[in-house]
């Protein structure tokens, strides 16, 4: 039972951050240090066969702080997804897809943050099995709902809606 699950409770603590930009920029002084949202989440098993198996996972993301200093959220998160792996010998690939949907959509300056379609790719090649591997992954989002304001919004979600991060290990 215990390796078809797992369940997950985090609450992220920001020991010291600082900005470049200036009140009068972004509004208020940024606070050093915080607790994040409380973060909860559940991941189920569904099928395995023969090297392959996939998934389905659910998490959330619980207001703690109220969104301030780039800290929290104002709403809840609740991002669903599904996971396939791969894996014969040292090889091994996963990829997931997802929707982050956002209760309250955010703004910083021109990004504007609102529900998103969530994707990732990742490759690990075990050098000594069970002990030391490489491995990269990249992943992403992209905006689904365009900025209200319709100074900042030509229609759809912009290139700063869409980040793309690469993680090598």
């Amino acid at each position: 039972l215990f390796d078809r699950f797992d369940v997950r409770l985090a609450m992220p603590v920001v020991l010291a951050q600082g900005s470049d930009v200036g009140p009068s920029t972004m509004g208020d002084e940024l606070a050093g240090a915080g607790a994040g949202d409380l973060q909860l989440g559940g991941r189920a098993s569904l099928y395995e066969v023969k090297g392959f198996g996939f998934a389905a996972d659910l998490s959330a993301r619980v207001p703690w702080t109220g969104g301030s200093n780039f800290i929290g959220t104002e709403g809840t998160i609740v991002h669903p997804k599904v996971i396939g792996e791969w894996r014969r010998g040292r090889l091994g690939a996963v990829a997931n897809l997802g929707y982050r949907y956002r209760q309250d959509a955010q703004r910083v300056a021109n990004l504007y943050v609102d529900d998103e379609f969530t994707w990732g790719l990742a490759g690990e090649y075990q050098i000594t099995p069970g002990k030391l591997s490489v491995g990269a992954a990249l992943f992403g989002a992209l905006g689904l709902i365009d900025d209200p304001d319709p100074l900042m919004g030509d229609g759809s979600p912009g290139v700063e809606e869409s980040p793309v991060e690469l993680l090598a290990s």
